[in-house]
């Protein structure tokens, strides 16, 4: 797909309030207790690449990183882990699932010429913004916030609407 970036700008210039967003990863977090042992096991998904970070519970525990060939066969091998995971008797902490999302703004006030555009991600239900980079409001700098959108785990489909 190729972005048509003036159309883009156009839907910037027009729009004060411009917002596209979407989930680029979600976390699902699961404990293992018994007489013996107090252990957690947290597994995320993001695009192709699954993270798993496991440890006793009040540590940070490690992390291994796993890049599949697609985003599909990453929630699969995702899927059969907590498979195996829910059979070993570990147990879904339904409070601290997170869903991660990134975010392309227009920042500046009302229908300003010149803005800038942000790209951020925070988690929801979370009133923190991580700023991943600010561009300007040309077409280059438009341009260039969206390959970092992309870089960051946004998805090209979510500009869909701005296509040639």
């Amino acid at each position: 797909m190729k972005i048509n970036f003036e159309k883009l700008k156009s839907a910037m210039d027009d729009d004060g309030d411009f917002i596209i967003d979407e989930t680029i990863k979600e976390i699902r977090y699961f404990e293992f207790k018994d007489a013996h042992s107090s252990k957690f096991w947290e597994v995320s998904v993001a695009a192709s690449t699954v993270t798993v970070r496991y440890g006793k519970i009040g540590t940070n525990g490690q992390t291994s990183v796993k890049e599949l060939d697609s985003p599909e066969e990453a929630q699969e091998h995702a899927s059969k882990q907590v498979a195996g995971k829910l059979k070993k008797g570990y147990s879904e902490d339904d409070d601290s699932d997170s869903i991660e999302e990134i975010l392309i703004i227009r920042t500046g006030g009302g229908w300003e010429e010149e803005y800038r555009i942000s790209v951020e991600t925070h988690f929801v239900g979370e009133d923190d913004y991580d700023v991943v980079a600010e561009f300007g409001s040309d077409i280059e700098e438009i341009e260039n916030a969206v390959n970092c959108y992309i870089e960051n785990g946004g998805s090209i489909e979510a500009f869909k609407s701005f296509s040639s």
